[in-house]
C-alpha cells in the first residue's frame, strides 16, 4: 500500500491469499479494483473484497475463489457497503 497524493488516498499495489501451514501465497488479480476498503471470506474460503471507488458513487464486491481467482466482479452493491453482510 502506498499514498497517491494525486488520487489523495492510499492505493493498494498487491493482495494475498497466505496459508499457514504451508506458507504458500497466492496473489489476487486487483485488475478493476480502484480503492478496496474490506476483505472477508466465508467458511469454505471465498474471498469478498468491497471497492469503494468515492464516497459519491456505489461500491462494488469483487468475489475470488479459495485460490485467488476472480469469479465474479463487479458487482454494484449500492452506498455505505462497508457494513454488508455475505451468506452462502
Amino acid at each position: 500500500t502506498q499514498y497517491d497524493y494525486t488520487l489523495k488516498r492510499f492505493v493498494v499495489n498487491k493482495a494475498f491469499t497466505y496459508d499457514i501451514a504451508t506458507k504458500e501465497q497466492k496473489e489476487l488479480n486487483l485488475e478493476g479494483l480502484i480503492s478496496p476498503s474490506q476483505v472477508s471470506v466465508d467458511s469454505k474460503g471465498y474471498i469478498y473484497v468491497i471497492d469503494t471507488p468515492k464516497y459519491s458513487e456505489p461500491s462494488r464486491v469483487f468475489y475470488y475463489s479459495p485460490e485467488g481467482k476472480l469469479i465474479q466482479g463487479p458487482i454494484l452493491v449500492g452506498y455505505d457497503a462497508h457494513k454488508i453482510k455475505f451468506a452462502n
